[in-house]
């Protein structure tokens, strides 16, 4: 119960301070030369206020996950720790990183820069997120076994 009242509470908290921060940003700026993307406290306050806002969000994914799995075992064959979407996305983030840097500014994604309107932009966001995450599941898979030696050991830190 008391974890529920923290997530809500970073998740009003993180909300509150997105509004904040926007409204403040159609006030004149405290100094007397700022720019809003780079030195503007405003811009500041609006991405911690979603930074705070995604940790409840990314327990409701794991708690999503869990649900799925716990409800729908036969879709979910393979054994896996139930709830650990964010984790697994954790321990590969260098992995991810390495992955989605190619897909998000890479020439996959050149057809579709500045092409999309926020609410697909959002849609494609998040599918985004659920195709690293397959990957990064099918490269778990692939790598669980595999001892890296000589020359290619030097990957390890990413395909481990």
């Amino acid at each position: 119960m008391a974890e529920r009242r923290l997530q809500g509470a970073l998740l009003i908290a993180g909300i509150v301070g997105v509004v904040a921060g926007y409204a403040a940003s159609f006030r004149p700026s405290i100094y007397a030369v700022a720019n809003f993307w780079t030195s503007s406290p405003t811009f500041f306050f609006l991405r911690l206020g979603i930074c705070t806002a995604m940790i409840p969000i990314a327990r409701a994914v794991d708690g999503l996950h869990q649900f799925a799995r716990r409800n729908f075992s036969n879709v979910f064959s393979e054994p896996d720790v139930p709830g650990r979407v964010i984790t697994t996305l954790g321990r590969s983030s260098l992995f991810v990183y390495w992955i989605h840097v190619e897909m998000a500014y890479g020439g996959l994604s050149k057809p579709l820069k500045r092409a999309l309107p926020l609410e697909l932009s959002l849609v494609a966001t998040v599918a985004l997120c659920a195709l690293l995450y397959w990957i990064t599941r099918w490269k778990n898979r692939r790598m669980h076994d595999v001892q890296l030696t000589g020359p290619f050991r030097i990957f390890a830190p990413v395909l481990k």
